[in-house]
């Protein structure tokens, strides 16, 4: 995905119009879309209390944050990927630790509505019903076949892992072609056999 342009500064915040064109674009973006979706996967796979979080919450919650300058962007530092997928760390490690201590969170989960709504997700002290735990634990062990296979074909692909762990650090594709010493047509072929990959295994069913 391109990365958005932000204030000047480098400590500057994001503007709340910066923000909207960095999400239209990830809208636009499948790869970003399926990379963003497999990272709220693996950090909610950290945190065994947030099972009545889906993934996709995770990530409308860290959209939601940044938007209203909850979670800022500073996007001199960081580009959006980067951001949005450190604040779903940040926002499940708060959450696991509020459920570990039996209280209430100071900033209740909230997402975005298809109608562009925020609405409350599921609140961390409430108790799944067996028909709400039985279709997360369905969903999760899909998640997890799929993880373990994306895993399984990443390790016969170094080239590929290199370019995902750097993504999943926010880094934009310039700068893991420079880090990585790949010519240009080199990463982009890559690139490709890594988008192929998230597509076969995380598009949408």
């Amino acid at each position: 995905m391109r990365e958005e342009e932000g204030a000047a500064g480098e400590n500057d915040v994001a503007s709340e119009e910066a923000v909207r064109g960095a999400m239209a674009g990830l809208d636009r973006d499948n790869d970003a879309r399926a990379k963003l979706a497999l990272a709220a996967e693996l950090i909610l796979q950290r945190h065994p209390r947030l099972a009545h979080i889906s993934p996709r919450d995770l990530v409308q919650e860290a959209l939601l944050r940044t938007l209203q300058a909850r979670r800022k962007w500073r996007p001199a530092q960081i580009g959006f990927l980067g951001h949005v997928i450190g604040a779903m760390r940040s926002i499940a490690s708060a959450a696991t630790k509020s459920a570990t201590r039996g209280t209430v969170q100071a900033e209740p989960l909230e997402v975005i509505t298809d109608d562009g709504e925020a609405r409350e997700a599921v609140p961390l002290e409430s108790t799944p019903s067996v028909e709400d735990t039985l279709i997360a634990t369905e969903e999760r062990a899909i998640g997890e076949a799929r993880l373990d296979a994306f895993h399984q074909e990443l390790t016969k692909d170094k080239e590929a892992m290199a370019i995902y762990e750097r993504l999943c650090e926010g880094m934009p594709k310039r700068d893991i072609r420079a880090a990585l010493g790949m010519s240009d047509r080199e990463f982009w072929t890559v690139d490709r056999r890594l988008s192929r990959l998230i597509d076969r295994l995380f598009k949408a069913d």
